[in-house]
């Protein structure tokens, strides 16, 4: 997981205080003075089109779940059932119930870059308050 220090969160068990004072001191060692915070992960461009032609393979369970739900034809979520049974994803149940309990160990420290960064955004708003006035474009 490039980008979210999950390497150095597992060397610490999970201190992402420690994670911080270590990149502090390499920043330091190295005479960078400041960090550039960033949101995300680092990986090959061309890894794009598999993953969003995966994740239109997978959304299409949890849509016909959420209708399935509401209109009462299922009483409970069996959306890892269905993802399991699908033979286009060839996951078991087990990989899949091991990352929807597991997510949050999966993504290093991105949670903690989100807030971080959500601050940064908080502060800058304060700063420039007609920059609340900015409206998200569509991305895609």
């Amino acid at each position: 997981a490039v980008g979210t220090q999950l390497d150095q969160l597992t060397l610490f068990s999970g201190d992402i205080a420690k994670v911080g004072q270590l990149e502090e001191r390499v920043l330091k060692h190295l005479g960078i003075p400041h960090v550039l915070g960033a949101v995300g992960q680092v990986y090959p461009r061309s890894m794009d089109m598999e993953f969003v032609a995966a994740l239109l393979s997978a959304a299409s369970g949890p849509s016909s779940v959420a209708t399935d739900l509401r209109t009462g034809k299922v009483d409970r979520n069996d959306l890892v059932d269905r993802l399991a049974a699908d033979t286009r994803l060839r996951l078991p149940k087990s990989v899949l119930m091991d990352a929807v309990t597991k997510a949050g160990e999966l993504t290093g420290s991105a949670q903690a870059q989100v807030g971080t960064f959500a601050l940064a955004v908080e502060a800058w708003t304060k700063k420039v308050p007609e920059s609340q006035q900015i409206r998200a474009g569509r991305i895609l």
